[in-house]
């Protein structure tokens, strides 16, 4: 994966450990403080490592499992039961985000090309195209209407990249000196966040409108 926000490096855990909303105890309460309890979210058969990438409005977690053969695309419930999203035919999987409705979005790994894909509330499964001349792709960031930012492109370069509801990809704009770019998040409006690489070496944050149009940052 091409930058940090597209890899989930193991820290060192065994397991993915996910803060669950707390309550506050009275004295504490009046200090202004909150307490916490951690749920152990375990990992699939197998496995062990796992990484928790995002919750939606449910307070169900989304992210990846360890199995005896590589990564997986989970959602883990209430209860802390872990299910296996579906990714047929690929090697590894997994979610990088998910918006408050439960849409997530990540990415498969098929052979050795990853491809960005997208899983519905039901969890069915949406592989997103990357745009003509580009060779792989991930969603980094999902709203509650399905449209999906990330990146695409080849061992050359990247480019960032909106998917819309229908899982069509849209290239966005950059500025002709950078080198690559990339998408790491959007909003329900469609405004995605990024940043750009240029050509002296340096990086900007940028934000792209629903049209697509860049503004430095």
């Amino acid at each position: 994966m091409k930058r940090e926000q597209y890899a989930r490096a193991a820290l060192g855990f065994g397991v993915a450990m996910a803060l669950l909303a707390g309550t506050a105890h009275t004295a504490a309460a009046a200090r202004g403080c909150r307490t916490w309890s951690v749920a152990d979210l375990g990992t699939l058969p197998g496995g062990t490592f796992s990484w928790a990438n995002g919750i939606d409005a449910a307070g169900r977690a989304f992210g990846s499992a360890q199995d005896a053969e590589g990564r997986r695309a989970v959602r883990w419930d209430l209860d802390n039961r872990v299910t296996r999203l579906q990714a047929p035919g690929t090697v590894e999987s997994g979610v990088n985000s998910v918006s408050a409705n439960g849409t997530a979005a990540g990415w498969l790994l098929e052979g050795r090309v990853h491809r960005a894909a997208r899983w519905g509330v039901r969890g069915q499964l949406t592989e997103l195209p990357p745009p003509p001349g580009d060779t792989y792709g991930y969603a980094a960031g999902v709203n509650n209407s399905g449209a999906v930012a990330g990146v695409t492109g080849t061992t050359d370069t990247s480019r960032a990249v909106r998917w819309d509801e229908r899982g069509r990809p849209t290239v966005l704009d950059t500025p002709p000196d950078s080198l690559a770019s990339w998408a790491h998040d959007l909003n329900d409006d469609g405004v995605v966040v990024g940043e750009i690489a240029m050509a002296d070496g340096s990086a900007r944050g940028v934000r792209w409108d629903s049209a697509g149009r860049m503004t430095a940052l």
